[in-house]
């Protein structure tokens, strides 16, 4: 009787198993099936992220070229990390849009969104297709530059004073001529403002580069020191960003100096000749005029006299 009733049992047993089996195994292969097309939307998201975000860059770096271009080279930008593939049950699209934070910061804002098909759960009519979305956002700071050229007599002798017109005109142009704020400050035996910090700079530096000079020595702090004058200059409760930009082809050669020349302070530009030439050469700060030519003893007495000329000049 004993062995009868185990044998029974385990018959019973076995039909359970195989009704059980009959009814979870649908659930298993749904649960499989969201599991793969989840991971096909994983992977979608990722490659979508990573267009949206080269195209919300390419659209905030171009954006001085206006918001039509900055567009156009955005969306460029998104199908070039975007490839469609046959995953893809339409092609997909991007929303590139501009705006402005509480600050007055440039706002980039980028929407991806891709439809991809599925392999398993599309057998539920509703789940055919599945949308993948991205968004990105760039911000950019109000911008505060003084752009320090080098008008120094070497720059003729290198391609220098060929090469750099062209060369600001290109660099300013990548910035935006409304909001940013732009100077133009440039050096030789002297250092000028050329164009003070404000807006509207773009035409006003590419004219005064073009129509520069490159004559006399190299005093580059004095560009420098005008350059963080400009910068300062402009006060606004606005996130900015303050930064100078140095062009130059060699060492400066050229300091200033407060001297005692006959008992009467007299600020100097010293220097203006390169270190295989032993002359010095004394400038006014203003003009970047030469008033003096100190040469060494050894010259011909003729130009010795300069020599002489100086020799009451101390520094204070």
């Amino acid at each position: 009787m004993n062995s009868i009733s185990h044998s029974r049992t385990r018959k019973n047993e076995r039909g359970q198993i195989l009704l059980m089996l009959a009814v979870s195994l649908p659930l298993l292969l749904l649960f499989l099936g969201l599991a793969i097309d989840a991971g096909f939307a994983y992977i979608t998201k990722a490659r979508l992220s990573k267009a949206v975000d080269a195209a919300c860059l390419t659209a905030m770096k171009n954006l001085a070229q206006g918001t039509a271009t900055a567009t156009t080279l955005g969306t460029n930008s998104f199908n070039a990390n975007y490839p469609t593939t046959s995953l893809d049950a339409i092609p997909p699209a991007v929303t590139i849009a501009f705006g402005a934070d509480s600050s007055g910061n440039t706002l980039v804002n980028v929407t991806g969104t891709a439809t991809i098909n599925t392999f398993f759960i599309r057998l539920l009519p509703q789940f055919r297709t599945v949308p993948v979305a991205c968004r990105a956002q760039a911000t950019r700071a109000k911008l505060v530059m003084s752009v320090v050229l080098d008008r120094s007599d070497s720059m003729n002798h290198n391609g220098g004073s060929t090469a750099l017109p062209p060369a600001v005109t290109s660099f300013v142009n990548y910035f935006d001529d409304t909001n940013d704020y732009v100077a133009m400050v440039s050096f030789a035996s002297n250092a000028t403002v050329d164009f003070p910090i404000g807006h509207s700079f773009k035409t006003p530096i590419t004219n005064k580069v073009n129509a520069m000079t490159f004559v006399g020595g190299t005093f580059g702090p004095g560009g420098l020191t005008l350059a963080k004058a400009q910068n300062d200059s402009v006060v606004t409760t606005a996130n900015i960003v303050k930064v100078g930009v140095y062009f130059t082809d060699g060492k400066v050669n050229i300091i200033q100096q407060t001297l005692s020349c006959n008992g009467t302070p007299t600020l100097y530009n010293l220097g203006g000749y390169d270190p295989n030439n032993t002359d010095v050469g004394f400038f006014i700060p203003t003009t970047g005029l030469q008033i003096y030519r100190y040469t060494p003893l050894a010259a011909p007495a003729a130009v010795r006299g300069t020599h002489a000329m100086l020799a009451a000049i101390a520094p204070l």
